[in-house]
């Protein structure tokens, strides 16, 4: 990771908010209001666009040298807009190989992961990434089929069925891995 010039730290890790801050600027300055805005509005509603969750991230950001707060030109608003170490730990996070911790209790900052890669990351790092993805996805469904084979008779009837969704939801999850893999393949030999 790239030291932060601002307060001299490079111990600082930005939360899966952070990162989704970092990457939402990074496509185009924004003021607290907007982000707010696509937090309420968009898929990336899993994250809360509470005032006290978005304001204290943006200024942890800022103190951390990650963002700045620059005047939007034409109007009296400011926007936040991403530094030179900000890209820096964005892009460190993006090529983040994928760990099997990851699938099984972090599913939600992959996919965040994987939407800012395009343009981030060279296609060789986003074909691993998508390649990992799919082998830890099928790894986690064999060892979730293994643990309902293995204990079916002693969970209770509900557990069983909701041992039975997560498979079902990570089998589903191992196939899509594993197609866009095959794509992102295809599309970079043609």
């Amino acid at each position: 990771m790239t030291p932060n010039t601002k307060s001299g730290r490079n111990d600082f890790e930005p939360t899966t908010l952070g990162y989704a801050l970092l990457g939402t600027v990074r496509q185009q300055p924004q003021s607290g209001y907007e982000i707010r805005r696509l937090f309420e509005e968009t898929p990336m509603s899993s994250f809360s666009s509470s005032p006290g969750s978005i304001y204290p991230a943006l200024r942890r950001l800022v103190q951390e040298g990650l963002l700045v707060r620059a005047d939007r030109a034409g109007t009296s608003r400011q926007v936040f807009d991403i530094t030179t170490d900000g890209i820096a730990r964005l892009k460190c996070w993006l090529n983040r190989p994928i760990e099997s911790a990851d699938v099984r209790h972090r599913y939600e900052a992959l996919m965040l992961q994987l939407a800012f890669m395009e343009g981030e990351v060279p296609p060789r790092v986003l074909e691993r990434f998508v390649a990992g993805l799919a082998r830890e996805t099928e790894a986690w469904a064999a060892e979730l089929s293994q643990y309902i084979e293995d204990n079916r008779r002693n969970l209770p009837f509900t557990g069983l069925l909701a041992l039975e969704q997560g498979l079902a939801v990570t089998r589903a999850r191992a196939q899509w891995a594993a197609d866009s893999h095959r794509a992102l393949r295809g599309r970079s030999n043609p």
